[in-house]
């Protein structure tokens, strides 16, 4: 993605945070397909706590690489699978 697809894209993620984010805590936030964690990470970083379920573990690896760079593994958590693996 390019810089200004990404910071459309993260002011969306954003956007839809601020609607059911209650100020007393952070959110527990499911990310389908999250990948590489671009945003989960970000989300970690703001206090949220993320689950990212991507069926790729190079980009879980990267995921889990990102999080221990910004110091929020304890915030993310990466899980091996699809949408259809969560029923």
């Amino acid at each position: 993605m390019g810089p200004v697809r990404d910071d459309v894209m993260w002011q969306a993620v954003q956007d839809a945070v601020a609607e059911v984010h209650d100020a007393d805590g952070p959110l527990r936030i499911l990310d389908l397909g999250g990948g590489t964690g671009g945003a989960s990470v970000r989300l970690a970083e703001a206090g949220h706590f993320v689950t990212v379920v991507d069926p790729s573990p190079d980009a879980l690896a990267s995921l889990e690489r990102r999080a221990a760079e910004r110091s929020v593994s304890d915030r993310v958590t990466a899980v091996l699978g699809d949408a259809a693996d969560l029923s």
